[in-house]
């Protein structure tokens, strides 16, 4: 097997040609799997071959002693060593849920008008759900960090009847058109208008703070749901008589909940492992604490509070209520990876299960450590120790004291990176309709209408689901 190992290989350098057909079976042999022992040689010197320029030469190459070779995340990069490697490779999940994964391909999810599998995901029972969108890329989930109402496996079955009707939402709410069903559209749910769909007709009616019509007649078997996910939203109905017997926002008790964003913990085929943050980032940053903000004094007092803080660390203000710009997206937010530590994610009010999206977003999606609030809030639904809660200290003099040790100590700073190993954070942007979406909102409405019987809610006290 070796002598002819290597005579493929030199026939490979002598004919580039020859080369491509060499790949050209590797792969047809993967794809087939087909139990054949000559391939694994081959491929090894194949892979040595392509990648001549990052690695040494073939004759280093030592198959009898194990050699081994690792690929980087950042592209074809491999490296030979005698010892073992520091972060051995994830452990392989039992034949029957790789199969299961195999079954969705990577290239079903580069067409970026659709960005699901055209089958079932995962096998409910099971200890892993894999979930893809072109955002996050593939991973492989074993459940959603701070959930303990409802199962993911429940969150992500839906019992469609493929041969009944669709079952039909009257949305009152621009925002949410068809698309939003981009995570679950196997789920046979359709959004309607008012102009297209009657109130009576309807399985369910969503609409927002100021956009109801005026139906008072809700059947039995009938959703109305208010929509907001602002902390202040729901203060212009609660003196109202809308029949709501669901709120689709920020409460986790809610079986339609739509948060900002949330964590999940990786399966062991899904954790990462080797750096987890970008080192020469990481020795750019000079800078303390950056706020971005757009509503200036808040009820949380969150204005007051950076007042303070700034007169022991130094704190950047973007936005309308300080001196500095830098819009949702620009390329400017690239800042916080290569400029600033720590990120200010305050909100503007304090309620239960509240979370700014600006944690989600850049306090999660960036090379930086949050500061929140509140810890009671926002512990059970992120990472664990990656974050700065300012209620832990008993001053702000003492916290801004732990930060500027922080910042001199990136050993004890990088320590708040480690939850990437283990966790991710999905950020819900209301752009990206794809399946990590299907555990929220309007996908869990849609598989809601589809149970027998249907689950029945009322809310008899509004102010219990709202600020």
């Amino acid at each position: 097997e070796m002598w002819f190992a290597i005579r493929v290989v030199n026939r490979c350098a002598k004919q580039p040609r020859f080369s491509i057909i060499v790949v050209m079976l590797l792969g047809i042999f993967s794809l087939i799997r087909i139990p054949i022992d000559l391939v694994h040689p081959i491929n090894h010197f194949a892979i040595a071959y392509a990648t001549r320029g990052a690695r040494p030469h073939l004759e280093n190459f030592d198959a009898e002693e194990g050699t081994q070779l690792r690929k980087n995340v950042g592209g074809l990069m491999f490296r030979q060593t005698d010892e073992p490697l520091p972060n051995p490779e994830p452990p392989a999940l039992p034949q029957a849920q790789v199969s299961h994964l195999t079954r969705h391909p990577r290239w079903i999810y580069r067409n970026n008008k659709k960005t699901y599998p055209s089958s079932r995901i995962f096998e409910k029972n099971t200890s892993c759900f894999h979930l893809s969108s072109i955002k996050y890329g593939d991973l492989c989930v074993e459940s959603i960090v701070g959930d303990y109402n409802f199962t993911l496996a429940d969150k992500l079955y839906a019992n469609v009847r493929t041969s009944d009707q669709p079952k039909l939402i009257l949305s009152l709410e621009e925002e949410i058109t068809q698309a939003s069903l981009g995570g679950c559209p196997e789920w046979n749910c359709r959004i309607l208008d008012g102009i297209s769909l009657k109130y009576q007709d309807a399985d369910a009616i969503v609409f927002g703070a100021i956009n109801w019509g005026g139906y008072t007649g809700r059947s039995s078997q009938q959703y109305v749901v208010f929509v907001g996910q602002e902390a202040d939203s729901s203060s212009a109905i609660k003196a109202t008589q809308i029949p709501i017997n669901m709120t689709m926002n920020f409460f986790r008790n809610s079986p339609i909940s739509s948060p900002y964003g949330y964590t999940v913990k990786l399966a062991p085929i899904s954790r990462r492992y080797g750096k987890l943050v970008n080192e020469v980032h990481l020795q750019m940053k000079s800078k303390a604490v950056a706020w971005f903000v757009s509503n200036c004094n808040a009820a949380s007092g969150r204005d007051q509070i950076i007042s303070e803080l700034q007169k022991y660390i130094d704190v950047d203000i973007f936005g309308f209520c300080g001196n500095k710009r830098c819009n949702k997206g620009d390329i400017c937010e690239q800042r916080l990876n290569t400029e600033y530590l720590f990120y200010a994610s305050f909100e503007n009010a304090i309620c239960k299960d509240y979370i700014t999206e600006k944690l989600w977003h850049q306090g999660f999606n960036f090379d930086i450590v949050p500061l929140v609030l509140k810890r009671g809030i926002v512990e059970k639904y992120l990472p664990p120790h990656s974050f700065i809660a300012i209620d832990d200290f008993s001053s702000l003099a003492e916290m801004a004291k732990y930060l500027q040790f922080l910042r001199r100590n990136k050993t004890a700073y990088m320590q708040y990176f480690e939850w990437k190993k283990d966790y991710a954070v999905i950020h819900l942007d209301g752009v990206h309709h794809d399946q990590f979406e299907k555990p929220w909102g309007v996908c869990q409405l849609c598989r809601l209408l589809w149970e027998t019987p249907r689950p029945h809610y009322e809310l008899n006290k509004f102010d219990e689901y709202s600020c």
